[in-house]
């Protein structure tokens, strides 16, 4: 209300000031008029100036109002947040009450519930508890009697185990004895192959001996080398060779050799046999030093005269494969010189023979232009070959030799072809395979009639029309 009044003072003041002029009707100096018109206009500026102020006066005023009312606003905005988190927390104790609520309540029915369901199983127990005890008791007689018979059945149980155990041993010292026995004879069946030599083939071991040899060997896999005798090297060397793995039976019977408590007889076959297997490695030159090493270190031991027999056996088949021939029979020779008369030595004296009668066979067709030469060879050829047949085991080897023999001397067929039979006949496939390889030694023009005569005589013993003769190699 003040600012209105200051606002309409100043109005008022000028309407009065001019209300008299205009009742009088009076004329006014100019003079006059202008002062007055100047005072009317001090008077009016003076009333804007002020009303100017108190307009500023009000607008400052409503400043401080607004901003009273902005802090007012916050005051109610901070009291709302504190009113909404007070609310949430009030929700959330409602929540935990209702939970322990529950719980208690829950806790509560679940005891009720385990003590009804006790009571009702003491209830049950004492109205069944008679039938139960009986119950009871015969199932503990039954489990008496059960044991009873399990320890019985146990007795009984033991009883046939410690009856097989008996047997079982007595089994497997029977199949061990046995095994050792078929492996010992394998060995005895390759040591007398060891002294074949070209043209012959030693029968080999048995299926079953060999497999008991190298099962033998196998057993020997379990233990350190370091702690092998002479006699288990030299078991591994016999199954080396039964296996045709010659390298490994030569350094087997190399360890043997070098082992300190070997006796001399064992040394001496071991070198020989450890000669023929690199003679059938084809190392010929260490074959025949070997050999020569049997001579030179046993020769003039009467106890060994057997494996220096069959070292100089070995070393001329070597020699003759070297194409020393003249070096080979007199190898074979000096067996004949040094051991013709013993009796004991028959078969490897008849052995060393037929050798001999098949080396000079192989020199006559190699000098088969040289008429006289090679009649002399075969001629003496002929009656080695007759002398070994009577000794050597072998005899089906002697026969086809005697029967190629003759026919190189020209003998008639009737003579050739009964031989040839009974040599077929012995001696199977495996004759008649080396026969084919005898005639690619050195061939001559004879030879290709033999092979004729060879498949007829051999298609007629397998019952079939003999194959059409292959040409002869030369």
């Amino acid at each position: 209300m003040k600012t209105a009044h200051h606002f309409l003072a100043p109005v008022l003041l000028a309407l009065a000031l001019a209300g008299p002029a205009g009742a009088e009707d009076k004329t006014v100096p100019e003079s006059d008029f202008n002062a007055y018109k100047e005072l009317a206009q001090v008077k009016l500026d003076a009333a804007k100036e002020s009303l100017q102020k108190d307009v500023a006066a009000l607008g400052t005023r409503v400043d401080n109002q607004d901003k009273r009312i902005d802090q007012q606003g916050n005051r109610i905005g901070d009291v709302s947040i504190s009113l909404t988190w007070f609310g949430i927390l009030l929700t959330l104790l409602a929540i935990i009450a209702g939970f322990v609520g529950y719980y208690t309540a829950s806790t509560k029915a679940r005891k009720e519930a385990q003590d009804e369901a006790r009571k009702a199983v003491d209830d049950w127990l004492k109205t069944h508890e008679a039938d139960l005890k009986q119950r009871i008791k015969a199932a503990e007689d039954f489990a008496a009697d059960s044991r009873t018979h399990i320890q019985t059945f146990e007795d009984e149980i033991n009883q046939l185990k410690a009856q097989l155990s008996d047997k079982l041993i007595a089994h497997t010292n029977r199949t061990m004895a046995e095994t050792n026995a078929l492996a010992e004879d394998a060995k005895r069946q390759l040591q007398a192959a060891i002294a074949q030599s070209a043209g012959q083939t030693t029968p080999p071991a048995s299926p079953e001996a060999l497999e008991a040899l190298q099962a033998q060997a196998e057993n020997l896999r379990h233990k350190a080398e370091a702690e092998y005798s002479f006699n288990d090297w030299n078991d591994r060397a016999f199954a080396a060779l039964g296996d045709s793995k010659f390298e490994d039976a030569a350094q087997y019977w190399q360890r043997v050799l070098e082992a300190p408590d070997a006796p001399p007889h064992i040394a001496a076959w071991a070198l020989n046999n450890k000669g023929a297997a690199l003679e059938r490695l084809g190392h010929l030159d260490e074959a025949v030093a070997a050999f020569d090493l049997v001579e030179a270190r046993h020769a003039h031991d009467t106890a060994l005269r057997e494996p220096v027999l069959t070292a100089l056996v070995n070393k001329g088949v070597a020699l003759q494969r070297l194409g020393r021939t003249a070096e080979a029979i007199a190898a074979l020779d000096l067996i004949e010189a040094r051991y013709a008369t013993d009796t004991t030595l028959r078969v490897p004296v008849g052995q060393a023979r037929n050798d001999v009668g098949f080396m000079l066979l192989c020199r006559a067709k190699a000098d088969w232009a040289i008429r006289d030469r090679r009649q002399a060879d075969l001629d003496l050829a002929a009656r080695l070959f007759e002398q070994a047949e009577a000794d050597v085991d072998d005899k089906p080897i002697v026969l086809g030799n005697r029967a190629y023999c003759a026919h190189l001397r020209g003998e008639p067929v009737e003579v050739v072809r009964p031989q040839l039979e009974r040599a077929l006949k012995d001696g199977g496939e495996r004759l008649y395979k080396g026969a084919l390889d005898d005639l690619a030694i050195h061939p001559v023009p004879e030879d290709a009639t033999y092979r004729a005569l060879l498949d007829e005589v051999w298609g007629k013993l397998r019952g079939e029309d003999p194959p059409e003769a292959a040409p002869v190699a030369g």
